[in-house]
């Protein structure tokens, strides 16, 4: 009895032995790599109050997901292996610096090289951006403007980011204030004036005034609007018979259905007056009509380049005759854009004026545009600047 009770006491000592062996592995145990991998890099750490894009390089082989602060947009914030995030930040509108977060992570099982661990569950990169605050702001876009003599208004953009007012020190000179809707810090300041009936130029004066005068680099700001005296130039295009091509000095071709079609290519053409040729450019022909001065023609769908006059401006085109019997829509562009238009037909006998006066273009060159065949008569007036 003695020895049954001494075997089966050896027996478990030795099999409680084998358990702890199992429950607690040697630290030479050596578990086999997952070759897992997940980084990320960010392209900055700070920026500037203006827009801008921060690019995250991600490298990894396992699934990642992105989460931002709200304001930053990321254009992915998903995905599986390397990627290049491109995450946009806003302008900051504010003097004060501001900073954003965003993380990017993943669930996977990833190597460490660690003492008494193989792997880890999960990773999370956390980054920091600094973005500066606005420097403090006011300046214009044009503090010296010269306009024609017909003009009544003028608009200058103001960038401003502290409080202000605006003076006119000239009489019948007033102001009005709109605030960009997508921006709070640029101002519209549109200005009106008479437009100059005199033979003498016009000049009013304002003044941006600072609320404060302890900001470095902020200073008042005068706007000077120079306006031309009153000098109009008309040239008279009423008379189509009149007018020459450029090589050879010879009269347009007269517009017949036979001679019509084979005009296939624009050319140069002037009008003389006073001595002085006036460069016109088109797919052109003369429009006889019978009993008074001709008609200029174009070829449907083709514009005319009027002349550009070195000191002036074009005011206004007065159509004065259309030998259509079907209502003609006569436009003026500036190659882009329609500036101004009229109506006329045949049987119009009041006056028909495309007004170009205080008309903004990014381009000085003019056009003259119909619906349909010009067959037209008329006047081009062009204004004095100074």
């Amino acid at each position: 009895m003695k020895r049954l009770l001494t075997l089966v006491l050896c027996t478990a000592s030795l099999m409680a032995a084998l358990s702890c062996v199992k429950d607690r592995p040697k630290d030479s145990t050596i578990k086999a790599k997952t070759y897992n991998y997940f980084e990320a890099v960010s392209s900055a750490a700070s920026i500037s109050a203006d827009a801008g894009i921060v690019t995250l390089d991600i490298s990894t082989n396992v699934p990642w997901t992105l989460k931002a602060d709200e304001g930053l947009v990321p254009d992915v914030t998903q995905g599986t292996g390397n990627a290049s995030v491109k995450i946009a930040v806003p302008e900051n509108l504010s003097f004060s610096a501001r900073s954003f977060s965003w993380s990017v992570s993943t669930e996977a099982e990833l190597d460490v090289d660690e003492p008494g661990k193989w792997t880890v569950f999960g990773r999370t990169l956390d980054f920091t951006l600094t973005q500066d605050g606005i420097l403090p702001k006011l300046s214009v876009d044009e503090s010296d403007l010269k306009l024609p003599a017909s003009a009544v208004s003028a608009i200058v953009t103001l960038s401003a980011n502290i409080e202000y007012s605006i003076e006119c020190k000239s009489e019948k000179l007033t102001c009005s204030v709109e605030v960009d809707e997508d921006n709070p810090f640029r101002h519209y300041l549109s200005f009106s004036f008479p437009a100059n009936e005199s033979a003498e130029a016009v000049e009013y004066r304002a003044e941006i005034i600072p609320s404060r005068t302890d900001i470095p680099g902020v200073a008042p700001i005068e706007i000077v609007i120079r306006q031309a005296a009153l000098k109009l130039f008309r040239l008279d295009c009423t008379d189509a018979s009149l007018f020459r091509y450029s090589d050879g000095d010879a009269a347009l071709a007269t517009r017949t259905s036979s001679i019509y079609n084979t005009v296939t290519a624009p050319f140069d053409f002037y009008i003389e007056q006073g001595g002085v040729k006036y460069p016109f450019y088109g797919q052109v022909s003369c429009w006889t009509v019978s009993g008074s001065t001709a008609c200029l023609s174009n070829k449907s769908s083709t514009t005319v380049k009027l002349p550009s006059i070195e000191g002036y401006i074009l005011q206004e085109v007065e159509v004065t005759y259309s030998h259509s019997t079907t209502m003609i829509t006569y436009s003026v562009t500036d190659g882009k854009d329609v500036l101004g238009s009229c109506n006329r037909v045949r049987s119009t006998t009041e006056k028909t004026i495309i007004d170009l006066s205080g008309v903004e273009s990014t381009s000085d060159e003019r056009f003259l545009k119909a619906s349909r065949e010009m067959c037209v008569k008329f006047i081009l007036t062009y204004s004095g600047v100074e």
